[in-house]
């Protein structure tokens, strides 16, 4: 049987986990020291997608004033296309409905535009990095 849930972290001793899973989903290491920092404030949500008492799926959102802003929304790549991206998304919006949230916004790699697409987001404007030559 397969136990699934998603949790918000509120512990510091879990942030080093969360760090290491996002690390495997995003395929950089990822200081928990930010993690333990967004614990401690108010404003911030740590999220985990939960198989089987493993880390499988994280997001973070932030609200500042009217808007929540969704961040580091991704899969540990052997759990992706499973639904696990759009469970943690729909529980993001329905937050954001439960606490008068006007606006959410999100910055979507080519990987999630078609998730967040098909989840009813408008692509406003593209960000363009740009890495300093040699």
């Amino acid at each position: 049987k397969t136990y699934q849930k998603i949790i918000e972290l509120k512990s510091e001793e879990r942030a080093t986990i969360e760090a290491t899973s996002c690390g495997l989903v995003f395929g950089y290491e990822m200081d928990h020291n930010v993690i333990k920092k967004l614990l401690n404030d108010t404003k911030a949500g740590v999220l985990s997608y939960i198989i089987n008492d493993q880390i499988v799926g994280t997001a973070i959102s932030y609200k500042s004033g009217d808007t929540l802003g969704i961040h580091q929304v991704g899969t540990v790549p052997s759990f992706r296309k499973m639904g696990v991206a759009a469970a943690l998304m729909e529980h993001l919006i329905i937050q954001a409905q439960y606490d008068d949230i006007d606006c959410v916004s999100l910055q979507a790699s080519k990987a999630g535009l078609h998730l967040y697409e098909k989840m009813g987001f408008q692509e406003l404007t593209k960000i363009t990095s740009l890495v300093a030559a040699e």
